[in-house]
């Protein structure tokens, strides 16, 4: 089975944002009475947008790794995800820490985390070409 690579890169992809629930994604100076800022620090599962953004991207993530057989496409759905994790999880970030009075300052670690899981599904997506035209080159001998 040549799919073992992309599957690898892809499930990590779709389990290492988990750790931004622990992760700092935003921190602020002053505390807040109540909302997000109330401890002075923003992770994932603090805010409903988020939380879905990553959920979804997660679930995408995985029904990729789970589509081997019709890679076109997994391609495709890899894309999708990837512009989940790139879009949607900074939006979704922005929506939750908008309404706060507080500033925050954004975390490096969350993003780093965000970044290295793009690179992945971005190197799966590369794995998955090679292996369509690895499978199309094999068709021309036949």
């Amino acid at each position: 089975m040549i799919q073992t690579k992309q599957t690898v890169l892809l499930w990590l992809a779709a389990i290492l944002p988990a750790s931004l629930f622990k992760l700092t994604i935003a921190s602020s100076a002053e505390q807040t009475e109540t909302g997000i800022f109330a401890d002075g620090v923003f992770t994932l599962g603090e805010s409903t947008p988020s939380l879905i953004a990553y959920i979804l991207a997660a679930v995408i993530i995985i029904a990729t790794s789970l589509l081997y057989k019709n890679r076109a496409l997994q391609v495709k759905t890899a894309w999708i995800s990837f512009l989940v994790l790139l879009v949607g999880m900074p939006l979704a970030v922005f929506m939750s820490i908008n309404g706060t009075e507080a500033i925050a300052r954004p975390g490096i670690a969350a993003l780093l985390v965000l970044i290295f899981s793009l690179v992945l599904i971005y190197l799966s997506v590369r794995f998955i070409k090679n292996d369509i035209a690895i499978v199309k080159s094999m068709d021309r001998l036949r």
